[in-house]
């Protein structure tokens, strides 16, 4: 299994398939890399796709702290990064990726190229959901895992996608694996973001993708927004579908990525 050490020595986890560009795909809080393969399945036949788990998810360190926040997620990303001797890629970022994906930008520049956005925003005040409640949900293990379940997809997803019940499964078992103190530390880091003031700054085409039905990051204070203080971007919002829209549409998200 391909590991690289962080700065402060945190080992993460990341994966290389196919050929061509790179696109780098970081997904959002309590997920895991791997759950980009619908994408990766289809990209990879052109694109270099370069997955990975953040800090505190996944196969990745869980070092204690008080929080994770997107300067050291972008610092980790870097170093995987820099061990694949990735120079210029473009990334792509879901939910709290998202963010992660604009610090990078703001840290290393000229090695973004352009970012896409799905299902994110660019504030932890825009979000449907306050700190002191998702820190209250992950005391147990098991409101976790019922708020991951009551947020996370939409209900046509559930009722009419034949391979909803093994793909919420996989969902729900990932956020219920870290720690209690690595799953409040990722919560810090995305609460408490605020990159509203910056998007000005943002010099390289975005795409945002938004869900006409997502609990958490609803598109009208998430998406919209931060479509609207990026200088070039594109707003396409996908109909019927949750915060986990590049599972439950991956044929339109992919179709978008591609082109």
């Amino acid at each position: 299994m391909p590991f690289v050490k962080a700065q402060d020595g945190v080992e993460l986890y990341y994966e290389v398939t196919g050929e061509g560009f790179p696109i780098v795909f970081t997904h959002g809080n309590m997920c895991r890399g791997h759950q980009w393969d619908l994408q990766v399945k289809v990209l990879s036949r052109k694109y270099k796709c370069i997955i990975h788990d953040l800090r505190g998810c996944g196969l990745s360190g869980k070092p204690q702290a008080e929080i994770y926040d997107t300067k050291i997620q972008a610092s980790g990303l870097h170093s995987i990064l820099t061990e694949l001797g990735v120079k210029r890629a473009v990334h792509v970022g879901h939910s709290l990726g998202g963010p992660v994906s604009l610090q990078y930008f703001f840290d290393y520049p000229g090695e973004v190229v352009g970012i896409v956005f799905i299902g994110s925003y660019s504030a932890g005040s825009q979000l449907s959901i306050t700190e002191e409640q998702v820190l209250k949900w992950y005391d147990t293990l098991e409101e976790r895992a019922l708020q991951f379940k009551k947020y996370a997809t939409h209900k046509k997803f559930i009722q009419y996608n034949p391979y909803a019940d093994e793909i919420l499964r996989t969902l729900w078992e990932e956020a219920t694996k870290p720690s209690i103190y690595a799953a409040k530390a990722i919560c810090r880091g995305f609460c408490q973001l605020d990159f509203t003031a910056r998007l000005s700054e943002v010099n390289v085409p975005t795409l945002v993708i938004g869900a006409d039905r997502d609990l958490p990051a609803p598109a009208e204070t998430c998406s919209k927004p931060l479509s609207e203080g990026l200088p070039d971007s594109r707003l396409e919002i996908i109909k019927d579908t949750g915060h986990m829209l590049f599972l439950e549409k991956p044929e339109i998200v992919n179709e978008l990525l591609w082109n």
